[in-house]
């Protein structure tokens, strides 16, 4: 899977996305804020490909980044945040008039912000949920504190007329929201290398009986596939496929792994993934847990130990869920031996590697609802999709 792919004309910018939801949750701001000069304009959409408009300006991130801090530019800096917490104001009120409801948008980058001369434009909408304005504010300020800066005090200069601009009543839920933002993005800083060097694999090659023989990587939540919002979830990696059976293949969206041996169950599926792999690591998670979210694979990222071969998760009803989770591609050898043996028991497996067993709470666990019946997947049409956090 590549990435998003951006072409850049004179006079308009064609989008190609990874998933079909990032791109209608960007065309749905798009569309929410068309006219107002808060954004690009959006020209069409098919599928997954959107063209707007061209915005001409310099990011705030590279005026941040600027190699000399002189007071003139240090001034030019605090007018620029000063703009971003007006452009702010204007955002959450023209959504709350549009759509009926704040848009929180999980990714204030400063890089995703263009100063347009006197005003400034946003771009980048493809993770946002609805939520209260404090929490803009609060992720603007784990933002800015997340930058390195050259110059000494900048940073609680630049924070300070963020909390000045956005002054609000409710500094306590500003304050909790802050840190949930913070450590989501220390996380995100510190794993970045390992999800560099992993592939994601979405496992799809099972006979699906309890399903009624019904795919699960078709079956619909809120308007998109399961598949969909796996791929959705895990675009933090630079590649994802999955693996299928034979039959599937042509209708999937990602490049396919076959199984090699159809019918020999979770254990045979993970030896051909990680004889596949490029990369020495591979997260893998199974294609009927649709709720998983950007934050669990974060922390099983962060918990993952260098000595270990594996790292799985267990929820807090104790089960332990050894399709999601990250494999060292050296497991391919255990595995194996496992499969000539007879073995197609995969904890039995794991107990012959050194591995990383982690500990969820009942919040986190919720990410790992296995859809595998009629009757789950009708109770859990009500469950509403968790934001991410990153």
């Amino acid at each position: 899977m590549i990435h998003n792919r951006i072409e850049i004309g004179k006079e308009v910018v064609t989008k190609k996305y990874r998933s079909k939801i990032a791109a209608d949750k960007e065309a749905q701001i798009l569309n929410a804020c068309k006219g107002t000069n808060l954004t690009a304009d959006l020209y069409s959409q098919q599928g997954t490909v959107l063209q707007m408009s061209f915005l001409k300006g310099v990011s705030l991130l590279e005026l941040l980044n600027q190699s000399d801090y002189n007071s003139s530019c240090v001034a030019s800096m605090e007018q620029a945040i000063q703009a971003l917490c007006r452009w702010l104001d204007a955002f959450e009120t023209h959504t709350q008039a549009v759509l009926g409801k704040t848009v929180v948008l999980n990714d204030l980058h400063l890089n995703n912000f263009l100063l347009c001369g006197d005003r400034v434009a946003g771009v980048d909408f493809e993770v946002w949920h609805f939520g209260e304005p404090e929490e803009n504010t609060a992720i603007l300020l784990a933002y800015l504190e997340s930058y390195w800066l050259k110059t000494e005090g900048l940073k609680e200069d630049l924070c300070r007329t963020v909390r000045l601009c956005r002054r609000s009543e409710q500094w306590q839920l500003v304050e909790n929201t802050r840190i949930q933002k913070q450590l989501a993005i220390a996380k995100r800083r510190l794993i970045r290398p390992m999800l560099q060097q992993s592939t994601a694999v979405i496992l799809a090659g099972g006979q699906a009986s309890r399903m009624e023989g019904v795919p699960k990587q078709s079956l619909r939540w809120h308007g998109y596939t399961f598949l969909e919002h796996l791929i959705f979830c895990l675009d933090c990696f630079d590649e994802c496929v999955c693996s299928v059976q034979q039959d599937f293949e042509q209708e999937c969206i990602l490049p396919c792994w076959n199984d090699e041996i159809s019918g020999q169950g979770p254990l045979a599926a993970l030896a051909t993934v990680l004889n596949h792999a490029a990369t020495p690591l591979v997260f893998v998670t199974a294609c009927d847990t649709p709720l998983l979210t950007r934050e669990l694979i974060a922390k099983i990222y962060q918990e993952m130990q260098q000595e270990s071969d594996y790292c799985i998760v267990k929820t807090s009803d104790g089960k332990i869920h050894p399709l999601c989770g990250i494999y060292r591609k050296s497991m391919e050898s255990v595995i194996r031996t496992n499969l000539q043996q007879g073995n197609r028991k995969i904890m039995r497996c794991l107990e012959q590697a050194k591995g990383t067993i982690i500990q969820l709470d009942d919040r986190l666990s919720q990410c790992l609802l296995n859809v595998n019946t009629p009757e789950i997947y009708q109770t859990m049409q009500s469950i509403i999709p968790l934001s991410h956090l990153f």
